[in-house]
């Protein structure tokens, strides 16, 4: 593989929707090489601090191997496939999706044409839209879905992603598809159906989120505390149960997507509760670190 990807060097020169025809390569490391030097640009990708502790840089090696080996499958059976993390609500007073979302909804499009001109392959890009989180972090069910369908005259996420060639998937649906998310996109419904069947891996995420033991894990459940909405439950049980599904959910991801890189909009030191094969991207710009989600242009 090539040795930029390894190294994660930084070249904000990088202009996305620049490479107007497919391009020809010798061998196929060659493409994969061009593909993973791509993905490490520093106008898209955010650098992966690595500690130098011997785990965290085994770690590190483990990830980009996954990551390339995921990539080298795509290629040779003609499709790459990219998951994006999305917030399942919008952090504003109407709660529509607006130029913001639309902005990455476009920078999306161009990397899924950049990719497929370098890689000579198709590209799915697909929109992870997790209403479950919000779900869990006491958002009503009126601000998702606002968010998700729009109105009469302001387009949703699901519009927006169709507008501009990427699929999404609310990840409710699966839940609803998997053995322990219950039958219902609801706080209760999830973990009394996690109660009753009993299920000791949940329990052990549980009691790992709430007592927290390395720094990854407390900026996670820190973070998740920020957005808690939850009336009459503590925010220190709503983040924890929050990172405890999102520890236990990379599993149930792994299985529906064995053959997707996931894409994160977060920074990398809150990689804990993310797939192993993921990769940080800014959304809107290089150094620029806020969601679309999150801000909003009514502010």
């Amino acid at each position: 593989m090539g040795q930029k990807f390894r190294d994660f060097n930084v070249d904000s020169s990088v202009r996305l929707g620049g490479f107007p025809k497919p391009l020809a390569y010798d061998t196929k490391h060659e493409k994969l090489d061009a593909v993973m030097d791509y993905l490490s640009k520093g106008s898209l990708t955010r650098k992966d601090k690595i500690g130098g502790d011997r785990l965290a840089i085994a770690t590190a090696e483990r990830k980009r191997k996954a990551l390339a080996d995921t990539l080298e499958k795509g290629l040779h059976t003609g499709k790459l496939d990219f998951t994006i993390i999305w917030g399942g609500f919008k952090e504003s007073e109407t709660g529509f999706a607006d130029g913001y979302d639309e902005a990455v909804m476009k920078r999306l499009s161009n990397v899924k044409k950049d990719l497929e001109n370098i890689s000579g392959v198709d590209v799915n890009i697909r929109i992870l839209f997790c209403n479950v989180h919000a779900t869990i972090n006491g958002v009503p069910k009126d601000n998702v879905l606002t968010y998700y369908n729009g109105g009469e005259t302001k387009d949703g996420i699901s519009k927006m992603a169709a507008k501009n060639g990427l699929d999404v998937k609310p990840l409710n649906e699966l839940y609803l598809e998997s053995s322990w998310g219950g039958r219902e996109n609801d706080f209760e419904s999830i973990f009394s159906h996690a109660a009753e069947k009993g299920d000791e891996d949940f329990k052990k995420f549980l009691e790992m989120a709430r007592d927290p033991q390395t720094s990854s894990m407390r900026r996670s459940v820190n973070a998740a505390q920020k957005h808690s909405r939850h009336v009459g439950v503590s925010k220190e049980t709503a983040a924890a149960t929050y990172h405890a599904v999102r520890t236990f959910e990379r599993g149930m991801l792994d299985k529906f997507y064995p053959d997707t890189v996931y894409v994160s909009f977060s920074d990398p030191e809150s990689n804990s509760v993310l797939p192993q094969k993921s990769l940080n991207w800014w959304a809107v710009k290089a150094r620029d670190g806020h969601t679309p989600w999150m801000q909003s242009e009514e502010n």
